[in-house]
């Protein structure tokens, strides 16, 4: 096969056209079907084939290396050219990134010193605070100088903190009241057990004392069976003196003696007799008469 090459107004001219045609044709002629008696002219045909393959090929490659050495050479130059430009624009890069690095450190710088300062002002632990995400380049201005909305950000982040701060205090407070009020509920509640034990002691101690006196009462029956103690002597239980007024002691005392009077009269007229004889003697505090 014969490839025709040339170049002209610019543009690579070749014989591709015809060479499509006349390669079409040969393939379609020796495109049969493929039978016992011709396989080994089928074999013969595909390595034929694979030849014009490679000798097309060869042709192609001297032709595409001689065009392409004016192509390599520009791109030579270009890429030349190109990294002298990316090393200017590399330096400008790290010029800009080492300023970039140190207007971040005068933000840091400037950021962390205006926390501070309202932190002192306002009591707070500056460490409960954080504003390491606010270092931005557009965090200052081209003085140095924090802008207002920094500064608004880092007043807010305050301010909310502040904000929980009280409300903990309150809860704190509230709390240390509602325990108050337990404790105060819990000493009024064991106030009230114990004055209620009080009472119930006192009561079993009346009642005690109650139980006490009438076995006394029974014992002294007892004994005054046992003694066969006649039946016209009364027991008198001792009575303690009580202070009066005047703080002298006044004292209870028990008088037995003998009246005659006339038989089977009343013992009422015995009494005021001698209720009337007393008066008329000038004792005036008798409590109790009885005729035995």
């Amino acid at each position: 096969m014969n490839l025709l090459v040339e170049y002209k107004d610019n543009k690579v001219l070749t014989n591709f056209e015809d060479l499509k045609i006349e390669l079409q044709e040969i393939v379609e002629k020796y495109s049969v079907e493929v039978t016992e008696e011709n396989i080994p002219e089928a074999k013969k045909v595909m390595a034929n084939m694979n030849k014009v393959k490679g000798e097309l090929s060869s042709k192609y490659k001297h032709h595409i290396d001689i065009y392409s050495q004016p192509i390599n050479q520009l791109k030579f130059e270009k890429k030349e050219l190109e990294a002298i430009i990316s090393q200017g624009r590399q330096k400008i890069a790290d010029s800009v990134a080492t300023f970039e690095v140190k207007k971040l450190e005068i933000a840091k710088e400037e950021i962390l010193k205006y926390l501070d300062g309202c932190c002192k002002e306002k009591d707070i632990n500056v460490d409960a605070i954080q504003v390491l995400d606010l270092v931005k380049l557009s965090s200052i201005t081209a003085k140095g100088t924090l802008t207002k909305t920094t500064k608004e950000q880092i007043d807010n982040r305050i301010s909310l903190l502040e904000n929980e701060i009280l409300k903990a205090r309150l809860e704190a407070e509230e709390k240390a009241k509602r325990d108050r009020d337990i404790a105060d509920k819990a000493r009024e509640e064991e106030r009230e057990r114990s004055f209620e034990r009080e009472k119930q002691r006192s009561a079993q101690a009346e009642i005690d004392k109650q139980k006490a006196v009438e076995e006394a009462k029974v014992e002294v029956r007892k004994e005054v069976i046992e003694k066969k103690i006649p039946e016209n002597v009364v027991v008198i239980e001792k009575v303690k003196p009580k202070e009066a007024d005047d703080g002298k002691m006044i004292y209870t005392v028990v008088a037995t003696f003998e009246v005659k009077a006339t038989k089977g009269i009343a013992e009422e007229k015995i009494i005021n007799a001698l209720e009337s004889k007393m008066v008329a003697a000038g004792i005036t505090t008798c409590k109790e008469i009885k005729v035995m």
